[in-house]
């Protein structure tokens, strides 16, 4: 495989389409909607047992502020368009709170009330886009929370974070070499690649394959509550519930008869709730990717997120696994066309936004190593607001044997009662093709 070489630092850098959109959306252009729910920042917070090294903590997080130059990413519009800025030096902002006198609390209620207000305002232009505040609770009990903003950030990022950060700070307390290899590249070289790839005979090919397979495609009118008014801001409502493990299992099986995951059936299942809701019969859904698939990306720090549409026909009369079949396709289809960025699309196809629900199920990555020489880790987890960007979306992801499900709509078009609903719908949608998947879609009562 060809190496990609290594971008040179320098000021005025070109953004890759994802961050594009994600910049826009900030700057508050309701025209870049929707791309993906998310929050505006990502988190990674940890409880510490033990007696804890504060220096080498914090420089072993200045080393992959250093080791990752997106990290010391800032963005500012040049002629309208925004381009990136990278500081030669790390820029982290590093905070250190005595938390000795706090009121009693869980470690999720200090992270909530004490640590969130301290971290969560960014400045793009100005930056820094990693904030970092570590609390000391006593002398062997420490949380650190980590702030750092979407755009340069992704799941899988969270994931090397903590990885790099056990490493450089086992190494830091040691007194050995962290065992971390050089990064080949940067991810401003992954930006040179996207977008060469445009260039490319395959990048007409792409453009040509999804100005094709979206012709023609209707607007997916969703029943807007009466007691809610259409608007345009990011505000979002949330109704979570759970599909239990007996049902998830004959999911499992029914996917694997059909030559198919059971993320796949879960869209399946999505898609009719969206036909039913809508009594369309043509149904798009956008489904986030990441976009990780060199194996020089996968050490990178960055957003390597790509949205893909999935365009299903539900006619009268399908069963469900005439559905699946259609839902399998489609989505398979639309993976092997996902090197054409969502954002370069709406610039191809500008007229408006190419779907308005999103699906998300999202995998299972491998934990951490516990175990910090000498102390312990524990991962708390933290409750971020998403900024609906979509009218309506359904996040999915494992607890266990069971699916937890999180349906997130825009707060200007629905009310709670009205997201309570839906999910109900889409559970009652679940059980009933989980049990019975051979019969006809149109008999399913989603009362």
């Amino acid at each position: 495989m060809q190496v990609i070489p290594r971008a040179n630092d320098g000021s005025g850098m070109e953004l890759s389409f994802s961050e594009e959109l994600m910049w826009q959306s900030d700057m508050g252009d309701p025209q870049t909607l929707p791309f993906f729910d998310c929050a505006r920042s990502l988190w990674l917070v940890l409880q510490f047992h033990g007696p804890l090294n504060h220096e080498a903590l914090r420089a072993s997080l200045e080393a992959i502020v250093q080791r990752h130059e997106v990290l010391r990413s800032r963005f500012v519009a040049r002629n309208g368009r925004p381009m990136r800025l990278i500081s030669q030096s790390p820029s982290l902002s590093f905070t250190t709170v005595d938390g000795r006198s706090f009121p009693p609390a869980n470690p999720y209620e200090m992270v909530e009330k004490e640590i969130k207000p301290l971290l969560e305002k960014f400045d793009l232009a100005c930056g820094p886009l990693i904030r970092a505040a570590l609390v000391a609770l006593s002398s062997d009990k420490h949380i650190l929370a980590i702030a750092v903003h979407h755009i340069i950030f992704d799941r899988w990022s969270r994931r090397l974070l903590e990885l790099e950060l056990r490493r450089f700070y086992c190494a830091s307390v040691t007194g050995s070499e962290p065992d971390i290899r050089p990064l080949s590249v940067q991810y401003q070289s992954y930006v040179s690649w996207q977008r060469e790839q445009l260039n490319s005979e395959r990048g007409h090919k792409l453009s040509a394959y999804w100005t094709n397979k979206l012709s023609g495609l209707p607007v997916l009118t969703l029943p807007r509550d009466g007691a809610c008014r259409p608007g345009i801001s990011t505000r979002s409502g949330t109704s979570w519930f759970t599909i239990p493990q007996e049902e998830v299992s004959s999911l499992v099986v029914l996917s694997r008869r059909s030559r198919t995951t059971l993320a796949a059936t879960m869209l399946a299942v999505f898609t009719l709730f969206l036909s039913r809701l809508c009594g369309s019969n043509d149904v798009a859904v956008g489904v986030p990717l990441s976009d990780r698939r060199r194996p020089e990306f996968e050490e990178i720090i960055g957003l390597f997120m790509n949205v893909v549409v999935v365009r299903a026909s539900v006619p009268n009369g399908l069963t469900f696994l005439d559905l699946l079949d259609r839902v399998r396709r489609s989505l398979v289809d639309a993976c092997i066309h996902q090197d054409l960025p969502y954002g370069y699309l709406r610039q191809i196809i500008p007229t408006r936004p190419a779907y308005k629900v999103v699906f998300n199920f999202m995998p299972t990555l491998a934990g951490a190593d516990r175990e910090w020489a000498g102390i312990r880790t524990e991962p708390l987890p933290t409750a971020m607001e998403l900024q609906s960007f979509a009218d309506l979306s359904l996040h999915l992801r494992h607890d266990g044997g069971a699916l937890l499900c999180r349906l997130v709509y825009k707060a200007d078009l629905f009310s709670e009662d009205c997201g309570q609903s839906f999910a109900a719908q889409i559970q009652a949608l679940t059980t009933a093709v989980a049990h019975a998947p051979h019969n006809s879609v149109d008999s399913i009562n989603l009362a």
